[in-house]
This record gives C-alpha cells, structure tokens and sequence, in this order.
C-alpha cells in the first residue's frame, strides 16, 4: 500500500472514531437531560450522512404537544425543526404543530432548509 492511501485511511478511521465519541458524548447528555434524541438517516442539512435532526421536546416551546416534531406556517405552507431558526420566525397565529414528515406533507407542507 502506497503511503498516501496509508494515509487517507488513517485519516478515514480517525474521523470515524470521532464521529462515534461526539455520538457518545451527545447521546449521554441527551438521556441525562430527559430529551429524546432522535436521528434522520439521509438528512439534506447533512448531505447524506447520518446526523442530529432534533431534540423531542423542542416543540413545546411553541405550545405544541410534547409528540409535536415539526413547526409549519399556514402562511407558506413551509415546515423547520423546531429548533431551527426559521420556524421562531413563525407568527403564533400561523403555527401549525406537526407529528411527523407524513403528516405535514398531507397537509401539503414543504419541508423548510434551516
């Protein structure tokens, strides 16, 4: 094996390693915390790479069930994490509480990039 691809899998490995500790890390605060953490395989905001895509719970923020995933407008017909930025952009008469992907896309929604 040439020195460069030695090189480009200890890379690969180290960077691995490190998504599983920041994994660990994450994971033990979340249940030390009472919160659910929750993972979207595929997610767009992570380009096809397993990521964090929220925090059960956030929603109650907006006076949504703690079942409540997503935060959608009435206005624009667009739906955010409700941890993303967008969806506190929300006017409180236009929020839509939502359950799941399925629910908001029969309902016509689009989901929102934060």
């Amino acid at each position: 094996m040439k020195s460069t691809q030695k090189l480009i899998l200890t890379i690969g490995i180290l960077i691995g390693f490190f998504a599983l500790f920041l994994f660990i890390i994450l994971n033990n605060y979340y249940q030390k915390n009472d919160k659910e953490f929750i993972f979207y395989p595929n997610s767009v905001v992570t380009g096809g790479v397993i990521g964090i895509s929220m925090v059960k719970g956030e929603c109650t923020n907006f006076n949504c069930s703690s079942n409540t995933l997503y935060i959608g407008s009435k206005k624009t017909k667009k739906y955010y994490d409700c941890f993303c930025g967008w969806a506190k952009t929300i006017s409180s008469r236009n929020i839509v509480c939502l359950e799941s992907d399925s629910q908001a896309i029969a309902l016509n929604y689009t989901k929102g990039m934060c």
